[in-house]
């Protein structure tokens, strides 16, 4: 079955190098109306699996190895854990209302997830699952929380303000907010 582009454009993809599971490599998008992943195969273009991720999956990252993703659920206001080969969910983290983009940092240790209700992002460990720590924005309903390539900065966009907050990551605090526009 081809993806249309409709279909791509309905949530985030994660695309991830599975040779460990497979041959070819496979892009993982997560379908926030149908509540569920679609797995595709990148070599070949097509649709390889369908499974359920939660009720409106939004955001999503992976984990280093890529047997994990990690995909933010509005609607439960949680993390779902994703085990990539059993293609089902096997854990959850809760977290503040709303969440949506989820980002892992380069080393792979930490998840920063942008929580739009609280005006924060979340930051998980990845290996045990727990909130490490949560810094408050200056913008309002915070949609995306990407790390630098060197993992010391998270940048924040706000979906209601006109900012980039920069938060600096060992001092768990906003360093900057710099003005868009």
């Amino acid at each position: 079955m081809r993806m249309k582009s409709h279909q791509v454009a309905t949530g985030a993809a994660v695309a991830i190098l599975a040779g460990v599971l497979h041959a070819a490599p496979f892009a993982y998008v997560a379908n926030e109306r149908s509540g569920n992943i679609s797995v595709i195969d990148v070599a070949t273009d097509t649709v390889a699996a369908i499974f359920p991720a939660g009720k409106r999956p939004r955001g999503m990252a992976a984990s280093l190895d890529g047997k994990t993703l990690y995909v933010s659920d509005q609607p439960a206001n949680a993390l779902q854990l994703v085990d990539v080969t059993a293609r089902k969910v096997t854990g959850k983290i809760d977290l503040g209302e709303s969440p949506e983009g989820v980002y892992r940092s380069p080393d792979g240790k930490l998840l920063a997830i942008a929580v739009e209700e609280d005006n924060s992002v979340h930051f998980i460990d990845a290996a045990s699952g727990k909130r490490v720590f949560q810094v408050k924005t200056e913008g309002e309903n915070p949609e995306h929380a990407v790390f630098s390539r060197d993992g010391k900065w998270v940048y924040v966009s706000a979906e209601e303000s006109e900012v980039v907050d920069v938060i600096d990551v060992a001092a768990r605090k906003v360093l900057t907010t710099i003005k868009v526009g």
